[in-house]
């Protein structure tokens, strides 16, 4: 099936329009949640009022409310301070992009500090650099960057 784009609706969103319906029992597209890429796993270490959390696969649609409701449950906890590992992240959407930004605004609220561990030339960082979230949160190239307690 095939789709044509049209002119916005006014309010910013595009309207999309098919170019030919689908026929009865015909499969449909897969969905951006039926995605054949890896699941995301998230491993935490925690020490003190601290937290480092590695992120591996794909951080999108799919994988936000798992990695929203740990990053939720540290912050509840009362850590202070949590550093994302992102380097083993080979996919990053704007789902991802909303959880980071969430997050961050939360445990800053509440005196704390998030940091974003990237690699230097990957496309995780570039989404995150053309996103405009370095200005908010520091991008940094390994662990051994973040800042003492």
């Amino acid at each position: 099936m095939a789709a044509l784009r049209q002119p916005s609706t006014g309010r910013g969103l595009p309207v999309v329009r098919c170019q030919e319906e689908c026929l009865p029992g015909e499969a449909k597209p897969p969905t951006m949640l039926e995605g054949a890429g890896k699941p995301v796993h998230i491993a935490i270490k925690r020490q003190g009022r601290s937290a480092n959390v590695r992120l591996s696969g794909e951080f999108d649609l799919k994988a936000a409310p798992q990695v929203r409701e740990q990053l939720d449950g540290l912050i509840d906890a009362g850590l202070q301070r949590i550093v994302i590992d992102l380097r083993q992240v080979r996919f990053l959407d704007s789902s991802g992009l909303g959880v980071l930004l969430g997050r961050y605004r939360r445990l800053s609220e509440r005196g704390g500090s998030i940091y974003l561990v990237t690699e230097p030339e990957g496309s995780v960082r570039t989404v995150l650099e053309m996103s405009g979230v370095r200005q908010v949160m520091p991008l940094l190239a390994s662990e051994s960057e973040v800042p003492r307690a």
